[in-house]
């Protein structure tokens, strides 16, 4: 009978557990403070998941983690990227208004690695301009293409 009442209770704890995670924040709840996130008039540290018209995601431990998205006003989004401890971490790609790919960089632990990649306006989606980088700098000569897809 004891180890049945234990069970129970350990499936109860967990459900309780579980479904008290599940709150989503909307972004315009939390502040910013010395790069850490933390819920409006309150020093208690936020994590969760955060989620309104602007900002798509999860923080934990007060930082921004795994998938990223921010929103232009008209709900298309406008970057979308990785987060790993509050730095950009992986592939961002940002968009225009109209929802047209605008450009696209990597990033390892916050600096800027890779190409930068600029692309023209409209449906084709060409590369407009390629800058490389290494370490977070410039390194090397920038790329710039004609609307044809040839190097200028």
């Amino acid at each position: 009978m004891v180890r049945v009442l234990i069970i129970i209770l350990m499936i109860f704890t967990f459900q309780s557990s579980s479904f008290g995670n599940d709150k989503v924040t909307r972004y315009d709840e939390l502040v910013q403070r010395n790069k850490l996130y933390f819920n409006k008039f309150s020093n208690e540290p936020f994590t969760g998941r955060v989620s309104d018209e602007t900002h798509e995601g999860f923080i934990q431990d007060w930082n921004i983690e795994g998938k990223w998205v921010e929103f232009h006003k008209n709900g298309k989004p406008k970057v979308i990227g990785n987060m790993r401890n509050g730095l950009g971490n992986g592939e961002f790609i940002w968009f225009s208004v109209s929802g047209y790919k605008t450009e696209k960089r990597t990033f390892s632990n916050g600096k800027l690695i890779g190409d930068s990649i600029f692309y023209w306006k409209g449906s084709s989606q060409g590369i407009r301009m390629k800058i490389p980088s290494r370490n977070g700098k410039v390194h090397g000569k920038s790329l710039t293409f004609h609307p044809n897809g040839n190097l200028q």
